[in-house]
């Protein structure tokens, strides 16, 4: 019940949001590439559109690994004990590797993205020290 109304609305909602980072990043690249000076509104409404969905499509994704983990591992827990003996549910190496898998690539292809796009990289600092 729970792995079926909560995690996988979850796993939709950050493949989605991934799927139009993708291609908001894609037009973002597309406009760098042109020569028009109108450009530059829509460039950061782009940026915008990228950093919100990227951002969000991984804390939904680190979210649905964690209630996986978590549900899993209470599951396992409590077949395991005395209460329960005619049923032994024990968790899944592939699905919690694939999850966290998803969790890592998400994180570095936000960071990579975000800092091509100019967000996210660090300025030097001006001001003198004593």
């Amino acid at each position: 019940m729970l792995q079926t109304k909560f995690v996988l609305c979850t796993l939709v909602a950050a493949g989605a949001l991934f799927l139009l980072a993708v291609f908001s990043f894609s037009l973002l690249l597309r406009l760098d590439k042109s020569p028009n000076s109108k450009a530059g509104k829509r460039k950061q409404r782009l940026q915008k559109v990228l950093s919100v969905t990227l951002w969000g499509s991984l804390g939904l994704s680190l979210a649905s690994a964690l209630a996986t983990d978590e549900t899993t591992s209470a599951l396992q827990y409590m077949t395991s004990s005395a209460f329960i003996s005619s049923i032994q549910i024990s968790t899944g190496l592939a699905l919690r590797v694939l999850q966290w898998f998803i969790v890592g690539l998400s994180t570095l292809f936000g960071i990579g993205a975000t800092s091509m796009c100019g967000r996210g990289t660090v300025t030097p600092s001006t001001s003198k020290d004593p």
